[in-house]
């Protein structure tokens, strides 16, 4: 699978500068409260990640990219097994339905010593062995979960204009008002974002 991620370059533009606030201090109490309410987003965000990549058929190559690097590897077995249920294909860049399975033979575990699914009839989750091996590189992303990800501001901004890519999805739509949410706590210089859209439109524009 051609890895689409190998077309962002880092970004150029200065690094996010705070602009000034007010001389008031904020308090301790307030600041706990501040991080509480991100957190409690930052948990739906990620819940609407998979509810995206669980229920919609099949997504393009370079959302599932941006979207893997956000995810554990526990989110994408829980993203295997919706869509094992719904009879569609284990690799999200597929859609394919798959043969109906009984209760017994589809289940599995995932072992994170190996890597590996531990049952042989893994490949009951996928329409093909190819499609199999696609979703092995997934997991290879999620490997290097890191929760603090979320935090970044270049990637909250990206999922804050994620719909204006893929306008047609009420999932992106949904992670775009919660994205919006951080982002407005957020004291950065204009210049910065025009930076990072001005980069994400080029990636999404480029068909290669």
């Amino acid at each position: 699978m051609k890895n689409d991620n190998s077309e962002m370059e880092e970004v150029k533009t200065n690094p996010p500068q705070k602009q000034e606030t007010d001389s008031k201090e904020i308090s301790e109490p307030q600041k706990i409260k501040e991080s509480e309410n991100v957190n409690n987003v930052i948990k739906k965000i990620l819940f609407k990640i998979q509810l995206l990549l669980s229920m919609t058929s099949k997504i393009d190559a370079k959302l599932i990219g941006i979207l893997s690097q956000v995810l554990s590897e526990e989110h994408i077995k829980g993203i295997l097994e919706e869509r094992d249920c719904r009879g569609i294909c284990g690799n999200v860049s597929c859609g394919s339905k798959i043969k109906t399975k009984d209760k017994d033979s589809a289940s599995y575990q995932y072992n994170y010593t190996s890597k590996d699914f531990s049952k042989d009839n893994v490949l009951d989750f996928f329409c093909d062995v190819r499609c199999y091996q696609k979703f092995k590189e997934i997991l290879i992303i999620t490997k290097n979960f890191d929760y603090l990800r979320l935090l970044n501001i270049e990637t909250v901004y990206l999922f804050s204009i994620l719909k204006e890519f893929y306008s047609d999805n009420s999932y992106l739509e949904e992670i775009s008002v919660l994205a919006d949410q951080i982002l407005s706590n957020q004291k950065i210089q204009g210049e910065y974002y025009a930076g990072l859209k001005e980069k994400y439109t080029n990636f999404f524009s480029n068909k290669q």
